[in-house]
C-alpha cells in the first residue's frame, strides 16, 4: 500500500550561497525561477563559494519530507498513539511512490539513491539525455533564485506510469510543473483517470 503517488519533475538542486552582486552577473531578478540552457547553469554553478546538491523539485522536496514524518525509526517506542497492534505508522498508512523521468547520467542516479534511501518506491522512468538541474543561489538575505535546466524530465509520459503504485495509493498529487510540456501533461491526465477509476 502506498500513500501518496507523487508525479513531478525531479531535478538535482546545486545550492549556491552567493551575494547580489553574483545574481546581477547573470541579470537574474532576486526571487525568481528562469529556465536556461545547460550551459547557462554550468556558469551559475560555477561560484568559488562551491555548492551542495540536493534532490529537488517541488514533487521530490515533499516526497522527502512525507518519507522522513513517515519513517518508523523517527516514532519513538514509547510514543502512545502511534504505533498499531502489528505495525508501524507507516504500515498503516503506506509508503510513499514517486514517478517522473531522469536522465542516464551522474545526477539521474544520485536523485535515485537518494530517494530510495529514505525509503520513497520508485517508478521513474531513466530516459537519454541530461536529469534536470537546477542552480538555487542563496543570497544573505535568505532570498533563492533558480537557474533551471528541466533535461529529461519533460520526457516522462503516460507509458512510463507505475499503474500498480498508483492503484493501492490513497492519493494523487503532482504540481502545476507538469503542465509544461505535452508529455508530462498527458502522464498526469492519464494518472488523474486511473486513480478516479480507483475510486
Amino acid at each position: 500500500m502506498h500513500s501518496v503517488f507523487i508525479i513531478d519533475n525531479p531535478l538535482m538542486d546545486y545550492v549556491v550561497h552567493e551575494g547580489a552582486a553574483w545574481l546581477e552577473r547573470f541579470s537574474a531578478e532576486p526571487g525568481s525561477m528562469r529556465n536556461v540552457g545547460h550551459d547557462r547553469f554550468l556558469e551559475v554553478v560555477s561560484s568559488p563559494q562551491g555548492y551542495k546538491i540536493l534532490p529537488g523539485g517541488s514533487g521530490a522536496n515533499t516526497a522527502r519530507a512525507l518519507a522522513i514524518l513517515l519513517r518508523e525509526d523517527t516514532l519513538g517506542e514509547d510514543t502512545p498513539g502511534e504505533d498499531t497492534p502489528g505495525g508501524s505508522r507507516l504500515d498503516t498508512v503506506g509508503r510513499v511512490a514517486y514517478s517522473g523521468a531522469v536522465g542516464d547520467d551522474e545526477p539521474g542516479k544520485r536523485f535515485i539513491l537518494a530517494l530510495e534511501s529514505l525509503g520513497i518506491d520508485l517508478g521513474l522512468a531513466v530516459k537519454p539525455g541530461t536529469t534536470g538541474v537546477s542552480a538555487v543561489v542563496v543570497t544573505p538575505d535568505h532570498e533563492t533564485t533558480m537557474f533551471t535546466c528541466v533535461g529529461a524530465s519533460r520526457d516522462f509520459g503516460p507509458e512510463d506510469l507505475r499503474r500498480d503504485f498508483l492503484r493501492d495509493s490513497r492519493f494523487l498529487y503532482s504540481t502545476g510543473f507538469v503542465w509544461d510540456a505535452e508529455r508530462t501533461t498527458s502522464a498526469l491526465e492519464a494518472a488523474v483517470e486511473e486513480a478516479r477509476a480507483g475510486g
